[in-house]
């Protein structure tokens, strides 16, 4: 019983200091997203046939999450956290058929503007 209560206590405190850090920076959610869609590349074995390489995957993504992403309307403190967990969610779960219908439909829904930007 008590070792319940010692993790409830610290699932608490890991929750309040999160929460206490506020919405995450727009260039620390374009990296991460970029990541996991190479990542994911990576798991599918894609990574090399269309990029060349893990670095080449991370700029071409992070300039395609900036350009979605513009500082007007998702700007330091306008990331939605819960919609980016969401997009995040949806990038590890690409299809690894090869289409790239999977990731296009992730980006044009989860992880769209309207969705990780804050109003």
């Amino acid at each position: 019983m008590s070792s319940l209560i010692g993790r409830s206590i610290g699932v608490g405190l890991v929750l309040s200091l999160v929460a206490a850090c506020g919405p995450p920076s727009r260039d620390s959610a374009v990296v991460k997203s970029a990541r996991k869609v190479c990542k994911r590349a990576d798991a599918c074995g894609t990574l090399e046939e269309n990029y060349g390489s893990f670095r080449e995957c991370r700029t071409e993504w992070e300039d395609t999450f900036y350009d979605s992403w513009s500082e007007a309307s998702c700007g330091d403190g306008q990331i939605n956290p819960t919609q980016l967990d969401e997009c995040h969610a949806q990038i590890d779960a690409f299809d690894c058929d090869g289409s790239g219908l999977d990731v296009l439909s992730v980006l044009l829904t989860s992880c769209s503007a309207n969705q990780v930007c804050a109003d």
